[in-house]
């Protein structure tokens, strides 16, 4: 009788010390559960059928388990299938959790935050004595006046460092004169400098950056919002010509010019390719230049300078940059091309065989810059361009590798994309995606032109490589952009 009081008594202190740790436990569960249905809501990246379905099941289980965790009652063999499941829960809430907290940063990282940078530079031979900017204290500053923040800039270089400006209206010629040594110092803006790169080949290399001078401005959205889940619309996607970090105004060369037309009714994409040297007027003053260096007086222009040149709205921009999509492209595992034609790539690195390529990050992004082995050059590049961008959305929206490699995906795209689509409007393509995961039918055209050599606005009209308009293509390309938007 006394060694079954004893084993009872020490029964009793076991489950005592279990039901307080479960009860404990019990509080840990409670927040890990309420964390992520309130992060899940918050996120707001599900159908909201979907969203009620998961909230719902999330409830019932809790309600299940939390009891027997938290009273006392229940034996401990129940609170021991408890416990595990509730562990087992926790792990997967809380990795929730960290998935729709990197959504949240992602989503905000590639936001339009309203704010354009405009870069000036003091440039110097490559070969003379100076190596920074105090060594050109008492020389005289040559300049080009350029750009509605100029006058902020060259005060920022004046207040660094005591120098002679010395303005000049004739940029090639400034140019001409730093290289051949009759001018030591040029002050003179980002997009000078990017188009003189393009008329003085050998510039950048004969030439060193000494300093950089950073205006921040503020502007205003200038997207045109629609409801993207239900509405067609389109999307200028802009591919800056270098790597690293931007924002969404940063300036730089557009070397990629594409309209995506989305119909979300018909879960088509149309994908419409503009030479990067077209000869267009820019749309902020109407002179002639490639489109190219619109992206230099920021991707406004260049959004604007499309829209006038085919007639239709653009609704909002994607910016990229060459580390897209070799971050991209190795996030998800790689993608498939399927190339028009057998090359070697002008370098002699790569090889692409005609027809299906399996291909990383630097393969592809390769095989969508070159353009040099093609007769038809920039042509078959926006074509190239085209297929890599294909062959992603077919990876992305056709199987798991969404899912499997999340946060590997976001961590590519951060620091290397932005846009100014608003969070909510981004949320909503999800959410589409989510509820119709079957793939999209991606359509392909490029707009086309003849190769010619004319003045260019931002090179001081110095004659530049570029081409021409053809209004057959681009008249052809419109009214297919707009058959696409129309489409039920």
């Amino acid at each position: 009788m006394r060694k079954d009081r004893k084993k009872k008594e020490a029964e009793d202190r076991k489950h005592s010390v279990f039901a307080r740790f479960t009860r404990m436990w019990s509080a840990i569960f409670l927040l890990a559960t309420a964390a992520f249905a309130g992060l899940l809501t918050y996120a707001n990246i599900l159908p909201k059928k979907y969203l009620m379905v998961a909230l719902g099941l999330i409830f019932l289980v809790f309600i299940i388990l939390f009891p027997i965790l938290y009273a006392k009652k229940f034996s401990n063999g129940k609170k021991g299938v408890a416990f595990v499941l509730s562990v087992l829960l926790t792990g997967v809430f809380a990795l929730g959790s960290v998935y729709l907290a990197g959504t949240l940063n992602f989503l905000g990282d590639i936001a339009d935050r309203g704010v354009k940078t405009d870069e000036y530079f003091v440039v110097v031979r490559d070969d003379d004595q100076f190596n920074k900017l105090e060594d050109i204290s008492g020389q005289q500053v040559y300049y080009i006046r350029w750009g509605e923040n100029f006058e902020q800039a060259m005060s920022r270089l004046q207040n660094s460092v005591t120098v002679t400006t010395v303005e000049s209206d004739d940029l090639v010629g400034a140019v001409d004169g730093l290289l051949d040594g009759s001018i030591n110092v040029l002050f003179m803006s980002a997009a000078n400098y990017e188009s003189t790169k393009e008329v003085r080949e050998t510039f950048e290399d004969d030439t060193k950056i000494l300093d950089r001078f950073y205006v921040k401005v503020n502007v205003a959205s200038f997207a045109k919002p629609t409801d993207v889940e239900r509405e067609p619309f389109n999307v200028v996607i802009s591919g800056l010509d270098f790597t690293g970090n931007f924002d969404a105004y940063t300036s730089g060369r557009s070397d990629v010019n594409m309209i995506a037309t989305v119909n979300p009714k018909t879960h088509t994409i149309l994908l419409t390719s503009i030479p990067r040297d077209y000869y267009v007027p820019l749309a902020m003053n109407g002179a002639y230049d490639k489109l190219t260096h619109s992206g230099v007086y920021g991707v406004e222009e260049t959004v604007n300078t499309i829209e006038n040149l085919v007639g239709v709205d653009m609704n909002y921009f994607v910016r990229v940059n060459f580390s897209t999509v070799v971050s991209v492209v190795d996030a998800i595992g790689g993608i498939d091309i399927n190339s028009e034609q057998a090359f070697t790539t002008s370098d002699g690195m790569y090889y692409f065989e005609e027809g299906i390529n399996h291909v990383d990050g630097a393969q592809a992004l390769r095989f969508a810059r070159e353009r040099k082995v093609f007769s038809t050059g920039d042509l078959q590049r926006n074509r190239n361009q085209q297929i890599v961008l294909e062959a992603i959305i077919d990876k992305v929206s056709n199987s798991s590798t969404l899912l499997l490699n999340y946060t590997g995906i976001l961590n590519s795209i951060e620091g290397n994309m932005a846009t100014n689509m608003s969070s909510s409007d981004i949320k909503a393509l999800v959410k589409a995606q989510t509820e119709n995961i079957s793939g999209w039918n991606v359509e392909r055209q490029n707009i086309i032109g003849v190769s010619d050599s004319q003045p260019c606005y931002s090179a001081g009209n110095a004659y530049a490589s570029v081409v021409l308009q053809d209004w057959d293509s681009i008249n052809a390309a419109t009214e297919r952009i707009k058959e696409v938007m129309a489409a039920e």
